[in-house]
């Protein structure tokens, strides 16, 4: 996952010309003849955009639902550093959004999340210094935690800091950034295994007497002993009866 969408941020920097910004200006101005406030840059049709450390007017930029994201760094070797925001959605980036929440499931409930890279040029890149991004939380999301992932499944918590409508937070390294809803969130649990299980009773084998005493059913060896023991009595008595009257 981590690769796959790596890769998708690489080709979007390939095809993205440098010339491409996200501009603003008032109806009357002519951008040949006065100068226009740059915001930063983004490809509108893929929802992919960057911002460059270091570059005032171009350190910023908004998301969709008008979300601003700008970003900085305690280094100057970190000037022209790029970073590259792609928001994670259900709409745009459905599988990686649904391997997120997969993952997130017992952290708290519909993630807002976005993934940064560091790019110097179109080459991915680690900042010399500590970058800060500072990003408008959205709606909801106010009591949201801060994790981090790599694109191991394996989530660790980034901590921000909240004013008013903003948080910020330490970037450290390219991967996923995600709030995520804790508000009224309960983990789900495993359902509950009895704390002693026993064994079942094995079932009683029909073949095996439980009283050696008693007969089986369908056993006729013990009935034929007393007809044979019965035969010899009267044949023995009836022997010693004719012995007697001779």
């Amino acid at each position: 996952m981590k690769k796959w969408i790596a890769a998708l941020a690489a080709i979007v920097l390939l095809s993205c010309p440098m010339t491409t910004l996200a501009a603003k200006a008032e109806g009357n101005q002519v951008p040949g003849d006065q100068g226009i406030e740059v915001y930063g840059y983004s490809q509108s049709d893929t929802k992919y955009y960057v911002i460059t450390l270091g570059i005032p007017g171009m350190d910023s930029v908004e998301l969709p639902g008008g979300v601003m994201l700008s970003g900085k760094s305690d280094s100057s070797a970190d000037d022209e550093l790029r970073v590259v925001i792609i928001p994670i959605t259900a709409d745009e980036e459905a599988e990686a959004y649904a391997w997120l929440s997969a993952s997130t499931e017992k952290l708290g409930r519909d993630p807002a999340a976005y993934y940064l890279a560091f790019y110097r040029g179109k080459t991915p890149a680690q900042p010399e210094g500590s970058v800060t991004i500072a990003m408008i939380v959205r709606d909801g999301y106010e009591k949201a935690k801060l994790y981090y992932m790599d694109g191991n499944a394996k989530s660790n918590e980034v901590s921000y800091t909240a004013e008013q409508e903003s948080a910020s937070f330490g970037m450290k390294e390219t991967g996923y950034y995600l709030f995520v809803n804790t508000e009224d969130f309960q983990e789900p649990t495993d359902p509950a295994k009895p704390d002693d299980p026993t064994k079942p009773t094995d079932p009683v084998d029909p073949s095996k007497s439980t009283n050696p005493g008693t007969p089986q059913t369908g056993d006729n060896s013990n009935l034929w002993l007393w007809l044979v023991l019965l035969v010899a009595s009267c044949w023995g008595f009836a022997a010693t009866v004719r012995h007697r009257g001779d």
